[in-house]
């Protein structure tokens, strides 16, 4: 007995397993989505025609596929379409043929997806209808030199759509550009976005544009007005101790007044102004003077502080009376080079630069001219205090994978005095001179690797380039001034480095020079590459990583 109820007790006890797996399975089993509601809209509802007829863009918004068809299956032989089905997003267009009745007609248009509809009314008179209208609250936009964007607010009545305004802009004005239009925040209101570009000349400029919808036109004109400068040629000038004509270029687009200050006016006189062209008479003078001549804007906007620019004057015997001092500076040749092709010089080449080197120059390594491990001057270098050498490349790699050196010493700098350099490659010979005086000749290495001062490469982290005061490492800057920095594709002799004033001035014109920086300029971030090259050089300032300043200046008098 007891057997037997044992027996049945775990039947049920089974069952009951299996009844609560079933419904375990039953409940894992994914609930159906239930599907989404159907729906349908257009933009616009309904459109009027005069008796002219016309046509007009209709924009469906749906959940899936839609039909077109007439309410009521209609029948009407004045209007046609471009299309009878299509999705979400797509134009239909109604054609409406011209109404020579004498009564207003309608038509009655269904769209439908799945089971949601959408109508779409077209009305027809039997003459002219008032034209929708459109406003907006500016119609003469005035905008500066910069690159920009405006806004244009519309106003329009009922029964226009938004997204049908454009603007109409002449295709010689492709400066200006209707970039979107968005609906306003308030009714009957859109936002027409414009951008412009930046305007480089010195001249205004002007378009004549509209914006349209449907026959409404509206005249707009943006005019973009210029930078207002005024920029002499030079920064700086020189005279001579003969008197004659001072005569400076000025670019200007600004009416301006030009005045001579400080002790300036007792020998520059009888000023006249042609066609952009300043002048002053001066007198002889045996000694050296200066003047300073400031161009001022003579009708500055209202609230606005005139345009001033100045320029140095100097009367004197001196050749030179601007250097560029590079303590924390360097040149560099990118990216302002247009010609760079003339800096592969192959083995024949003259490098020179005037160099007057701090006294706390000396203790430690520094960049004078060139580029790291191809072809560099520099100064103090491996416990050789004050002593400056070249070092050139040679086309055999060292165990890190990079050029091998040969050094060739020069000699002796002394602080706070000018010296020239020059350092001549031809014939197989490279020779080192310091004012003048050869100093050394050797013979080039066998292997030697051909000068290319255009070369760009990566060592030590860096990027390694020809420049002036920087090589290998940012702490490598020259700490002293320098002047007359000139690169020629031919080796010069001795004689010609020994010519009257050549440390001080060369024709930029001279055979073989290819790169002439007097490194006079006064002002600005560039210093001018006088020779018909152009490959000027970019001042830069070192704070952590080299960026983009403008250069340091001192005046000076040379020969001294």
């Amino acid at each position: 007995m007891l057997i037997l109820i044992f027996s049945d007790m775990k039947k049920l006890l089974l069952f009951a397993l299996a009844v609560f797996a079933l419904a375990s399975c039953k409940n894992d089993e994914p609930v159906p989505e239930e599907p989404k509601a159907d729906k349908v809209s257009v933009l616009p509802e309904s459109k009027e025609f005069d008796g002219n007829g016309g046509n007009v863009s209709v924009m469906v918004t749906s959940t899936g596929e839609w039909t077109l068809s007439t309410k009521d299956n209609a029948t009407y032989d004045w209007v046609s379409t471009d299309k009878t089905k299509g999705v979400d997003g797509d134009m239909i267009k109604f054609t409406v043929d011209a109404n020579e009745t004498e009564q207003a007609r309608f038509a009655y248009y269904v769209f439908t997806c799945g089971k949601a509809t959408a109508e779409f009314k077209i009305t027809s008179f039997a003459g002219e209808i008032k034209p929708a209208l459109i406003t907006v609250d500016e119609k003469e936009i005035t905008r500066d030199y910069n690159k920009g964007t405006f806004s244009v607010a519309v106003k329009y009545e009922d029964g226009v759509d938004y997204r049908a305004l454009n603007a109409v802009i002449p295709e010689d004005a492709a400066w200006l550009k209707h970039v979107v239009t968005l609906e306003g925040d308030e009714a009957g209101t859109a936002n027409m976005q414009f951008e412009y570009e930046a305007l480089e000349g010195l001249d205004a400029r002007e378009v004549a544009f509209t914006i349209n919808y449907e026959t409404v036109s509206v005249p707009m004109k943006m005019t973009q007005t210029p930078q207002y400068v005024i920029i002499p040629e030079a920064p700086m000038y020189t005279l001579g101790l003969e008197g004659g004509t001072l005569s400076i270029n000025v670019t200007s687009n600004v009416e301006y007044n030009a005045e001579v200050i400080t002790d300036g006016e007792s020998w520059l006189t009888d000023y006249n102004l042609s066609e952009g062209v300043n002048s002053w008479k001066y007198s002889s003078y045996d000694g050296k003077r200066e003047a300073t001549i400031r161009f001022t804007e003579a009708a500055p906007a209202e609230g606005a502080e005139p345009i001033v620019a100045e320029v140095r004057v100097v009367q004197s015997n001196a050749l030179i009376t601007t250097v560029a001092r590079m303590n924390n500076h360097r040149a560099v040749l990118s990216p302002v080079a247009p010609n760079k092709d003339v800096f592969k010089l192959g083995k024949n080449m003259t490098m020179e630069i005037l160099v007057k080197p701090d006294a706390n120059s000396f203790n430690s390594v520094s960049a004078i001219l060139g580029i790291e491990r191809r072809f560099l001057i520099r100064h103090s270098d491996g416990g050789n205090k004050g002593w400056w050498e070249v070092v050139y490349a040679r086309n055999d790699k060292n165990w890190n994978g990079e050029n091998e050196e040969v050094k060739v010493q020069g000699a002796l700098l002394k602080a706070d005095t000018w010296s020239h350099i020059a350092v001549t490659v031809g014939d197989g010979k490279i020779s080192v001179y310091q004012d003048g005086d050869l100093k050394k000749t050797e013979n080039l290495h066998y292997n030697m690797k051909d000068i290319d001062l255009s070369e760009k490469y990566n060592a030590n982290n860096q990027t390694q380039e020809f420049a002036i005061s920087y090589a290998y490492d940012n702490g490598r800057f020259f700490k002293g001034l320098v002047s007359e920095v000139r690169i020629w594709n031919r080796a010069l002799t001795k004689e010609e480095i020994n010519a009257k004033d050549h440390f001080y001035k060369v024709d930029p014109a001279s055979e073989g020079l290819v790169a002439y920086w007097k490194m006079n300029d006064g002002e600005g971030s560039i210093y001018k590459d006088y020779t018909a090259n152009g490959n000027n050089l970019s001042a830069q300032i070192n704070h952590g990583v080299w960026s983009t300043a403008n250069a340091a200046w001192e005046t000076v008098s040379l020969p001294e």
